[in-house]
């Protein structure tokens, strides 16, 4: 049995716009995707050692002098209201504690940074292993970034280390290269003591240097803090 094909110009025309429709519709979904900016999210890992105490961040309308930690603290606040995604906070120290979970809860974020305090026992930051520790639990997390804020005082570099993880890494650092007198902890009574160095109160104080190093390691972006008025345009910075 014969089957009979009938051409229809007007049934050839419409399939032809149809299927140029659809090829300009993928076209330009594939455009899109080339530009479009998925939903981010950032991981806030915070210095509380001891060197973060020391006091010399100055504030653009005020008098008073903030510590390294206040004022990691309330970059990490301003970074959280300004910030359009998940965001998880780490504190380090000589180990790491996982702060928060990723979150979009603004207050509770906030809330959480202000609970960090400082560890006022031993001293130093295992800043090496604390990345890598981080960078190894969220590894499968995609489009993720982390934001390392210290004053780079650290244990020294171990021997070999190598970090090969894609994820990207902005080191904050905070302080001044004039520095500040060095905590050693409190007394029964509160009062502060402070390290000694050949009779004299240590200071601590910024080592570029040190900035430098870890910038390279990690392949990361490097910022500093002297005073609150760097916030701004560090955080612009970090969130184009």
């Amino acid at each position: 049995m014969k089957t009979l094909f009938f051409f229809s110009p007007r049934r050839s025309l419409f399939r032809f716009i149809f299927a140029l429709l659809g090829g300009i519709f993928l076209l330009f979904a594939w455009w899109q995707s080339l530009f479009s900016n998925p939903d981010r999210s950032a991981i806030l890992l915070i210095d509380n050692s001891l060197s973060m105490v020391v006091q010399d961040i100055s504030q653009r309308d005020s008098s008073t002098i903030l510590s390294r930690l206040d004022a990691a603290k309330k970059f990490s606040t301003q970074f959280i209201e300004k910030f359009s995604g998940e965001i998880a906070i780490s504190s380090f120290s000589r180990e790491i504690t996982i702060e928060s979970p990723f979150s979009d809860d603004k207050n509770f974020l906030k809330n959480v940074v202000s609970g960090i305090s400082a560890v006022i026992y031993g001293g130093g930051s295992d800043i090496f292993g604390s990345i890598q520790r981080i960078a190894e639990i969220y590894q499968n997390r995609s489009n993720t970034e982390i934001i390392v804020l210290t004053d780079a005082e650290f244990f020294e570099k171990p021997t070999n280390f190598s970090f090969s993880n894609r994820i990207k890494i902005t080191f904050v650092a905070i302080g001044t290269e004039q520095g500040g007198l060095m905590l050693q902890g409190y007394t029964a009574n509160g009062s502060p003591s402070y390290r000694q160095f050949n009779g004299e109160n240590a200071i601590s104080s910024l080592n570029k240097q040190s900035l430098a190093m870890l910038g390279e390691t990690f392949s990361a972006e490097t910022h500093i803090i002297a005073s609150d008025s760097d916030f701004e345009p560090i955080l612009a910075k970090i969130l184009s």
